[in-house]
């Protein structure tokens, strides 16, 4: 999940955007949580009067970016998928599939030089289902579906179809099965570098809202490991130093929010390096427990809604990084949320799925 190093994004987001003006087709920035910005059924939100949405085109009317397999191509879209037709703009959002060797959604045939030399990838696309509001795009692993009118998604994958599995462009597995201490996981996640200047020195209050159900979990691993194996339902944030004349520009860290682990209902809070695999990123990761955001932690096949002001968890993530030594030279007012991504991470051979019917980000500037 943690593939795009937070260094990258930071000068990705800070060449790109320097504001927060441009958004898609009838969409609102900013507003009140009285304003009717998406049906009253979908979205609730425990946001006062005056918020700004931090995500854009929330209803994918610019599209969809599909990237590659792992972070040597993540930034190259591999596919699009576009519900209104090709637009001018670029996606905003991109669909990661990291760590998927035999089934991929790749629309035309790709070479790429690599660790191993160069490895050729075979064309692996069918066309997008629409089905009422819903555009599908599917494989023998994975369903991933768009919601156009909601903003909603579904994220199914049985990864039985990848470990132990042999690519045709290889000569044994990439991943064994079970997977082994180091080797690589499937990913797939909904992810956006974040174009508004969402600083923590300048806003008072960040809500974070989403309404979901795991509906799926099943557990094929062999020789089950809870050391090695699990499936993971996370929603992370990757925050970076954008002062160009601190030492620590470009550097950040994750901050986590992990709402669902096959392991454990209740997730307990954490501090840790991104590692476990070759393509990790070796920067620091601050976990929340789950229970931050959903009381009890979360079951199979029940439906939560969470609206959660966790702007003094970020404030307390930044304290712990510079406890630890890190972004000593820094104050809150050069951190800023440059992405986030959301989905499955499965380190085990598990058959899973999940409905998000929104996300959304609020915060509140000071005035």
């Amino acid at each position: 999940m943690k593939k795009l190093t937070c260094q990258l994004l930071s000068l990705l987001c800070i060449g790109l955007f320097s504001g927060c003006s441009f958004l898609g087709p009838g969409e609102s920035g900013s507003g009140s949580a009285s304003e009717d910005k998406t049906p009253s059924w979908v979205e609730k939100t425990n946001a006062p009067d005056g918020y700004t949405e931090a995500l854009f085109d929330r209803r994918y009317n610019y599209g969809v970016n599909i990237l590659g397999l792992n972070n040597y191509h993540t930034v190259l879209p591999w596919a699009k998928i576009y519900p209104h037709g090709e637009q001018e703009l670029d996606p905003y959002w991109r669909l990661a599939q990291w760590g998927y060797y035999n089934n991929y959604f790749l629309q035309k045939d790709a070479s790429y030089t690599e660790t191993n030399g160069v490895i050729n990838y075979t064309k692996n696309w069918t066309e997008p289902v629409k089905d009422g509001d819903w555009i599908t795009i599917s494989n023998k692993a994975s369903t991933v579906s768009l919601n156009i009118a909601t903003g909603g998604f579904k994220l199914y994958t049985d990864v039985r179809e990848e470990y132990g599995v042999t690519p045709p462009y290889a000569t044994h597995p990439i991943i064994s099965n079970p997977r082994r201490a180091g080797e690589d996981w499937p990913h797939l996640l909904m992810e956006q570098a974040i174009p508004c200047p969402l600083t923590l020195g300048d806003i008072t209050a960040a809500y974070f809202d989403i309404a979901f159900t795991v509906e799926k979990a099943e557990n094929h691993t062999p020789n089950y490991n809870t050391s090695l194996h699990t499936a993971q339902f996370s929603w992370i944030f990757t925050i970076s130093c954008v002062n160009r004349f601190s030492p620590s520009y470009g550097k950040g860290y994750f901050f986590s929010l992990p709402l669902y682990d096959y392991r454990t209902k209740i997730i307990p809070a954490s501090f840790m390096v991104d590692s476990g695999k070759e393509s990790a990123t070796g920067d620091m990761m601050y976990g929340l427990c789950n229970e931050d955001m959903v009381k009890g932690g979360v079951e199979v096949g029940t439906r939560y809604e969470c609206s959660v002001n966790l702007y003094e968890q970020l404030k307390a993530s930044f304290e712990r990084m510079q406890a630890d030594g890190n972004f000593n030279n820094c104050t809150l007012s050069d951190m800023r949320i440059n992405t986030t991504n959301i989905g499955w991470e499965l380190p085990g051979t598990f058959d899973v799925g999940l409905e998000v019917e929104y996300i959304s980000l609020k915060y509140i500037e000071k005035e």
